[in-house]
């Protein structure tokens, strides 16, 4: 069944930093107003203007020193991102949120020991606020903590009911533990707060497939294909349920489409290496998957169809090392557990009969 990307959440914890005043002048008080609103109206270009107006005003700023990084973070200028993040928590080391901020900058550049201890160390900070909560919660899950994860995202919505990212992010948490049904509720409450969110529309989906509903669920991916056409996760969705259904042509139809798309975020590769594995383009898929773990090396989900590529080819060693590292990432990954076992029984038969004399 199409997964939740093990990095979407790290992409959804957007943290456009409260408005504190920074100093006493007015004017800096404004340019940061400013620039916060124009963030919230997705104007990204126009927020790092009014920022870095407020820098220049006052060089201690921490607002616009996070909102700076953050917003170098979303364009993908992970370099530049950096210093304004340090920044931040230097001028701010008690607050959580510049934390995540910092260690998304680490992330992108690669330095994946210090991006991994900013989220241990936002992991475990005392959180009050919907902000502080959000931003540890996005950290819990980079770090695997999933019932920390899970509490501070329904804290977040006691305090915001209306906070469509928590809903999503809850409900993609729930979905990969296998909690359809409560993956349904919030999914649910997500598409009600914003009907065309893709995100919403693709949790909602995954939960009617994990409960054997394909007609829901081919809907629900449907749904998806129309806010965001190009989202390869709806044609691998889609493909599953028909295959679930026996419709082996119209599955077939929609892992071609999503194997030829474009693929520029660890998310998008990995579902379209998802696509290659079900139409048995091994080599291809692999090389998704390998791409997938340069930017996620984490990504246990990642390593896992690597091993199911290996043994479909016949490369039974290859296959165990790579079902291995799934296991070392999570230790009760039943299912590479399963491979895992089911190849080292291959490779014994395999063994037997060479030695046989015939």
């Amino acid at each position: 069944m199409t997964r939740g990307n093990p990095y979407l959440v790290a992409a959804l914890c957007i943290i456009i930093v409260a408005v504190t005043a920074c100093s006493t002048a007015p004017s800096v008080d404004q340019y940061c107003n400013q620039g916060s609103t124009l963030l919230r109206e997705g104007r990204s270009d126009d927020a790092l203007k009014k920022f870095e107006q407020a820098l220049k005003l006052d060089p201690k700023c921490v607002q616009a020193e996070a909102n700076i990084a953050y917003i170098y973070n979303q364009m993908g200028q992970f370099a530049k991102a950096l210093p304004h993040a340090n920044s931040a928590v230097v001028l701010r080391p008690d607050f959580a949120p510049y934390y995540g901020v910092r260690a998304k900058s680490y992330k992108g550049l690669g330095e994946f020991e210090k991006a991994d201890a900013d989220y241990q160390r936002l992991s475990s900070m005392p959180a009050s606020g919907a902000e502080e909560l959000f931003a540890r919660a996005a950290a819990c899950v980079q770090v695997r903590n999933f019932v920390q994860a899970i509490a501070d995202y329904e804290k977040v919505l006691k305090l915001d009911p209306d906070d469509i990212a928590a809903c999503i992010n809850l409900a993609d948490i729930q979905n990969d533990q296998g909690k359809y049904e409560l993956a349904l509720q919030n999914s649910i409450r997500a598409v009600e707060l914003n009907g065309d969110s893709s995100l919403a529309h693709a949790n909602k989906a995954r939960a009617y497939q994990g409960l054997a509903l394909n007609e829901l669920a081919i809907e629900a991916w449907e749904q998806v294909m129309r806010c965001e056409p190009e989202r390869i996760q709806a044609y691998v969705g889609r493909a599953e349920c028909y295959e679930n259904q026996g419709q082996k042509q119209k599955a077939q139809t929609d892992y071609e489409r999503a194997s030829k798309m474009e693929a520029n975020t660890g998310s998008f590769l990995y579902q379209r290496a998802v696509a290659r594995y079900h139409l048995s383009h091994y080599d291809d898929a692999v090389k998704d998957f390998d791409a997938v773990l340069r930017l996620e090396p984490k990504a246990e989900d990642a390593y896992y169809h690597i091993g199911l590529c290996y043994a479909a080819m016949g490369q039974y060693q290859r296959a165990l090392d790579a079902f291995n590292s799934a296991i070392k990432i999570r230790s009760d990954y039943q299912l590479a557990l399963s491979e895992l076992n089911r190849i080292k029984v291959l490779m014994t038969k395999t063994a037997t009969a060479k030695s046989v004399p015939h």
